[in-house]
């Protein structure tokens, strides 16, 4: 199951078209799995920021105390980026419709759950280097 969850992972980034291709055709998806390991890297992520004492960087537009900032993001982040994930694909739908597409809703639906990761990556790796110059002051 891992193995293939890995398989289906690159070969969304590295290959979607064939990926695409056989999800059209029947064929069983993970993605949910990688949207699921994508809110548990976030929620760990949010205990450690918690943990460690850190606030928001920038104003938050939830009103919430910012010393539990990071704890409270840890119990709603899950909830709200499995419905962000059914709204984007449903928008992304209705818009590839407009414009003449004719692909299924649920094929779209397992193509979107590879995607979270890409976002993921780059602003992580924006975070860390924020977390170097703070930490170096």
């Amino acid at each position: 199951m891992i193995k293939g969850l890995i398989r289906e992972f690159f070969q969304a980034f590295y290959s979607p078209k064939s990926l695409y291709r056989e999800m059209s055709r029947g064929r069983k998806s993970r993605s949910w799995l990688c949207v699921l390991v994508y809110c548990l890297i976030y929620i760990m992520g949010s205990l450690w920021l918690y943990f460690k004492g850190f606030t928001p960087f920038v104003k938050p537009w939830i009103k919430l105390p910012e010393d539990i900032y990071y704890l409270m993001q840890a119990f709603y982040i899950l909830p709200l980026v499995f419905l962000m994930w059914i709204l984007g694909t449903g928008v992304l739908h209705v818009l590839c419709r407009q414009f003449g597409g004719n692909g299924r809703f649920e094929v779209l639906f397992l193509m979107t759950g590879y995607s979270l990761w890409a976002p993921l990556v780059s602003t992580n790796s924006r975070r860390l280097h924020s977390f170097d110059s703070r930490m170096a002051l």
